[in-house]
């Protein structure tokens, strides 16, 4: 027989797990981009919750396509090397000092470190998955202003996209079961055990807001399931490299990252290295080239197909060191023995590092690790559900491929799931399938890349788990069909023409 989720033991590895129909009424979502929005949406569907709350720190949804033209000064702490945890740490939660039952309000100091909340976007910044795939199955158009002539656009600007998530969760905010608060950041998380019927633990969170300009409001909620929907795009990541902290120290500015990269103006005239093959760094290193005088990219894999004639851009291979060479300036060496020309800059289009603050008491707690090197979660079975936590989800987290579909399936599952109708393995059958994934992808970013190479059966196995048994339970949204030839005949000709033309001049990481 499964085991329900009603017990504070742990320790059952050898039973499938499973939600009793009655225990999962209220459920908080953090954040409000493209998978908080479908999360909301398919959580309502289910009409089986009595109360969803969506908490997002800024002042409107649309996640990582909310445009923040001014970054301000870079942070100090981002620098080649620097972990999640020392960039990102967890805030202290004042409740835990008189004790988890204390439901009044506390007003404290603005937490003064980096909380990293301004996007990656860019003006000029555009989609790169045509619409029919990028978009929800409910809604496959780009068509936020409902223009009745409107014809399809395969690939549009990012403040679209942030516009059409904001369409589409706002359809489900005079819903009575739903709560949407803005401008609230999730804090931490701890279970409290044994406080109502039947359930011996729930969640509690705990929240801030500002106050006024000194001070913040912070206060807790109670709900019995939580799902992360936060997006992985807000911890920099930049490797370390010899001779990169020498560059950072002696000249401050010359070492960025993509996440704040706005505009080729600054580079005017100026030699510049771009450092990473993705979308983020071929964006970049195309935008660039139209101002320097001279753009190097680094690839760890050079493609044949890469055309640099278009854009003027040096192909180079991976950075074996850096030098400072003058007041102003540093040269780059490269694993072929090749040197660059003297240097102004280096920009890292080299990803991001997961990172869950909000998560760390509540891990701790357990004495499971979360995050192995910023780069995999380890504790997710098929990169959605936390295998020690099981009220815990996570919709979202997948890299790459078509993003917002899959979204859609991970949400359809974990609604499936929180609802009573589905069940996921046992324990240990989860954790294998993490060991299995590790030992075939490592410890790298391909671990939680879902391609053109694996989205046709991750589709599949999260349609099969989210199998419903009971004809009487099928109620809900339904796994949408997915266009299996369209994905094909989109990837073999629209991505091809990203890399090698001059058609689309920027596009996104979706």
């Amino acid at each position: 027989m499964p085991s329900e989720i009603e017990t504070r033991n742990d320790s059952h590895t050898s039973s499938a797990v499973r939600v009793s129909r009655s225990q999962v009424k209220k459920v908080a979502v953090i954040g409000a981009g493209a998978s908080g929005s479908i999360s909301l949406d398919t959580l309502l569907k289910e009409n089986h919750f009595s109360h969803v709350t969506v908490f997002e720190r800024r002042d409107k949804p649309g996640g990582i396509w909310c445009l923040d033209e001014d970054v301000g000064s870079i942070p100090q702490n981002v620098k080649a090397g620097a972990s999640h945890e020392l960039l990102d740490p967890p805030v202290e939660n004042p409740f835990k000092e008189g004790g988890t039952d204390y439901h009044g309000k506390i007003i404290a100091s603005k937490v003064a470190q980096e909380r990293f909340e301004k996007t990656p976007s860019y003006k000029g910044l555009t989609t790169n998955i045509t619409e029919k795939l990028m978009t929800f199955s409910d809604e496959k158009s780009w068509n936020v202003n409902n223009d009745p002539n409107y014809q399809g656009q395969d690939f549009v600007d990012g403040l679209v996209v942030q516009q059409y998530i904001q369409k589409y969760i706002s359809r489900n905010l005079k819903d009575e079961r739903v709560s949407f608060k803005t401008g609230v950041v999730v804090e931490d998380i701890e279970k409290v055990y044994g406080k109502k019927d039947s359930i011996p633990y729930y969640f509690r969170l705990m929240l801030r807001r500002g106050y006024n300009e000194t001070f913040d409001e912070l206060w807790q909620e109670d709900f019995d399931a939580v799902i992360v929907a936060t997006g992985h795009y807000h911890i920099p990541n930049i490797p370390l490299i010899k001779g990169l902290p020498d560059v950072e120290e002696r000249l401050p500015g010359k070492v960025q990252h993509a996440k704040f990269y706005r505009s080729p103006d600054l580079y005017a005239g100026k030699n510049v290295l771009v450092v990473g093959s993705r979308a983020s760094g071929t964006d970049l290193a195309k935008s660039i080239a139209k101002k320097a005088n001279l753009v190097y990219q680094s690839i760890r894999t050079p493609r044949a197909s890469f055309k640099p004639d278009s854009y003027g851009i040096v192909q180079k291979p991976i950075v074996k060191k850096y030098e400072v060479v003058s007041s102003t300036t540093f040269k780059a060496f490269f694993d072929d023995g090749t040197e660059s020309d003297e240097l102004d800059y280096v920009i890292y289009g080299t990803g991001y590092q997961f990172s869950f603050p909000f998560l760390d008491s509540l891990y701790k707690e357990s004495g499971v690790q979360l995050i192995k090197d910023g780069t995999v979660i380890t504790d997710l079975f098929q990169h959605t559900f936390a295998i020690s936590q099981p009220l815990l989800a996570f919709v979202g987290m997948p890299i790459d491929g078509i993003s917002f579909r899959v979204f859609e399936y991970q949400a359809i599952l974990v609604s499936r799931y929180l609802a009573g109708k589905v069940e996921m393995p046992n324990r240990a059958a989860m954790n294998d399938w993490v060991f299995q994934r590790l030992q075939q992808k490592g410890i790298t970013r391909a671990y939680h890349t879902i391609g053109i190479t694996d989205a046709f059966e991750y589709i599949d196995t999260l349609v099969q788990l989210g199998h419903i048994k009971d004809p009487k339970l099928s109620n809900g949204r339904q796994f949408p069909d997915l266009d299996k030839a369209l994905v094909n005949r989109f990837y073999e000709e629209k991505l091809k023409a990203f890399w090698d033309d001059g058609d689309i001049q920027a596009s996104a990481k979706t």
